[in-house]
């Protein structure tokens, strides 16, 4: 065997040999638990069809675009089972808008004319149509009522007397 044959056959052990030991490897797990809670709550039965009476309003009160009626109507809007990370809502009221001013509902035909309904918030400040409220509630809070209020607006003159009817939809955004 000549030198070279032997170098070649150990060339490969000393390879071999040199490289580094690897460690043992072993299986770890890693177990994450939690809780996620929904920042959501349920809308009571109360308030999933709601109606309001306005009663009966005298049409002297009307003489004026603008003229709102002397009464208006309070409502109100409960969530309940509002989760730990509930931080408030706010409400968009949506519906046909008046043909005189967009930011009140229009009242159905073949009733009075000349007037609309004006939702309030419970500061007394008119909502306006497809436009959210300020936040009703405070972080943490487990059930949260939402005043509102319902009233007429003479949106055109003459107003003319008859039966006041009109609908709107409402919709809760959570914080």
């Amino acid at each position: 065997m000549s030198v070279k044959s032997i170098i070649r056959l150990l060339l490969p052990l000393l390879l071999v040999g040199s490289w580094p030991q690897f460690a043992s490897a072993y299986d770890v797990y890693i177990q994450v638990t939690g809780v996620l809670y929904g920042n959501t709550c349920t809308l009571s039965t109360d308030s999933e069809n709601i109606n309001v009476h306005l009663g009966n309003i005298s049409l002297r009160q009307f003489l004026a675009v603008g003229a709102v009626s002397q009464i208006k109507t309070p409502f109100t809007i409960r969530l309940e089972e509002c989760g730990p990370t509930f931080k408030g809502a706010q409400v968009t009221f949506s519906g046909e808008v008046d043909d005189h001013d967009s930011r009140y509902l229009k009242t159905d035909e073949g009733g009075a004319t000349g007037v609309a309904i004006s939702l309030l918030d419970s500061s007394n400040t008119i909502i306006t149509l497809n436009t959210a409220t300020d936040a009703y509630s405070l972080t943490g809070e487990n059930s949260v009522d939402m005043l509102f209020y319902a009233r007429m607006v003479a949106t055109q003159l003459p107003v003319t007397p008859g039966d006041v009817t009109a609908r709107a939809t409402y919709t809760v955004e959570y914080l």
